[in-house]
């Protein structure tokens, strides 16, 4: 087994030198984790931002005056293109401020922060938008 003077220990492979981020390893976990977690409360705040522009712009759709304004549908459009194109390099700030130990885990975090923001900004946020003010 995995034991070493009667207390069990975790051994993983190590990776490779060249996939480790070697001025990351003298962060412990808590403090890891921590920074993870400020990252993704940051990408969700920067997500309620976008929320709050897209219900904005669906409450001056719903006034009379402006009802039949193409021009409107058109920013909420530009408005969701340029929060993606914003998100990027943002998401890219924020897992490098993550401190992960390696390579490997900097692009999955990476990966995984840009996919589900981007999912929320361009699928959820129009369907929240829709039902905030149609129900």
């Amino acid at each position: 087994g995995n034991y070493f003077d009667k207390k069990w220990i975790k051994i993983e492979k190590a990776p490779g030198p060249t996939e480790v981020f070697w001025n990351n390893l003298w962060y412990n976990d808590l403090l890891r984790l921590l920074r993870i977690i400020l990252s993704y409360l940051f990408t969700i705040v920067c997500l309620g931002g976008a929320l709050t522009i897209n219900i904005m712009i669906d409450n001056l759709k719903r006034n009379e005056k402006y009802a039949q304004n193409f021009f409107l549908d058109i920013l909420a459009t530009v408005v969701t293109m340029t929060i993606n194109y914003i998100l990027k390099p943002i998401s890219g700030v924020l897992t490098k401020f993550e401190m992960h130990e390696t390579y490997s885990k900097d692009w999955v975090s990476y990966s995984l922060k840009l996919l589900v923001s981007w999912f929320i900004n361009v699928c959820l946020i129009p369907y929240i938008t829709y039902l905030a003010n149609h129900f």
